[in-house]
């Protein structure tokens, strides 16, 4: 399948959705208005999109709701330009040329402004065990959506640019991938079918954090990952 993010960075809008997403978020975020707490939920058409991060031939995949604009604290290293911009295109077309473009969202002493707080804070446990680099390019997490907002909500609409997504998950399973998941588990198993038939899924304990622990994992589900980190 052709993955449409190469179309995104050629695009003429202004917003930050992909051309082929946009009406649909703007409809989205229009229809939403009048409720309450609607700018919790409402996508971010100022921020970079992020559908996943990693390698997509990783042997280990992490199931995502959408990714969050700071949370419910300040928004931290959300913006993207520069070189920070140049390794999310890298992301988002598998285009990265070595480790160093994976581990650099994980551990970037020299520039800490290119690392993600978010997922450097999830996975440290598993870089203390591993490695920086074992950690960068052999975990794929994967957003059901691509949009950035304050709080998850579920959209009842397939953005045309979910496909790709969903075919990416329906790859890991087919190598047989470690899969682990916790938030909108009906939405994925849904949107890839194959999921359900799926021997090798973990769950998360906790459906609020996705920290890849000891404590936040059954403790066969987290020696399956750090063996498989260990290659």
């Amino acid at each position: 399948m052709n993955n449409p993010w190469r179309e995104y960075f050629t695009r003429s809008n202004t917003a930050k959705f992909h051309p082929a997403d946009e009406v649909h978020c703007h409809a989205f975020n229009e229809a939403i208005a009048p409720q309450k707490n609607s700018h919790l939920h409402k996508l971010r058409e100022d921020l970079e999109p992020l559908p996943y991060l990693g390698n997509q031939n990783a042997p280990i995949l992490v199931l995502l709701a959408n990714p969050g604009a700071g949370g419910s604290g300040p928004e931290r290293n959300v913006e993207f330009s520069g070189k920070k911009l140049e390794l999310h295109k890298k992301n988002l077309l598998h285009d990265q040329q070595d480790t160093n473009d994976y581990a650099q969202k994980f551990n970037s002493p020299d520039d800490n402004l290119l690392e993600s707080p978010y997922f450097k804070q999830c996975t440290r446990e598993l870089v203390n065990l591993t490695s920086v680099e074992a950690v960068a390019t052999r975990i794929f997490f994967v957003n059901y959506h691509a949009y950035q907002s304050k709080s998850w909500f579920p959209i009842p609409f397939t953005f045309p640019t979910q496909d790709y997504t969903f075919f990416l998950v329906d790859q890991a399973v087919k190598r047989n991938a470690l899969i682990i998941m916790k938030r909108n588990m009906l939405g994925w198993f849904t949107a890839v079918p194959s999921l359900s038939r799926h021997r090798n899924i973990g769950e998360f304990k906790s459906s609020r954090r996705i920290s890849l622990t000891e404590r936040n994992l059954e403790e066969s589900v987290f020696q399956e990952v750090v063996e498989r980190l260990r290659g």
